[in-house]
């Protein structure tokens, strides 16, 4: 399997699938959006990804 096959089947969908679990709405469809956390919670996700998989040079 190529590079990008792999990468895609073992990292970034599993990623995807926790992401889409996290029930992060708009503020204008969860007025406790902020005190609920999951918009903080699906850029942590995001996040944590983008280190773990960082492109050589970037920051």
């Amino acid at each position: 399997m190529n590079t990008i096959a792999k990468l895609w089947d073992d990292s970034i969908v599993p990623a995807l699938i926790e992401y889409i679990r996290i029930p992060a709405k708009s503020p204008h469809f969860d007025r406790d959006w902020q005190a609920h956390g999951h918009i903080d919670e699906a850029a942590r996700l995001a996040a944590q990804w983008c280190e773990r998989h960082a492109l050589r040079g970037m920051q």
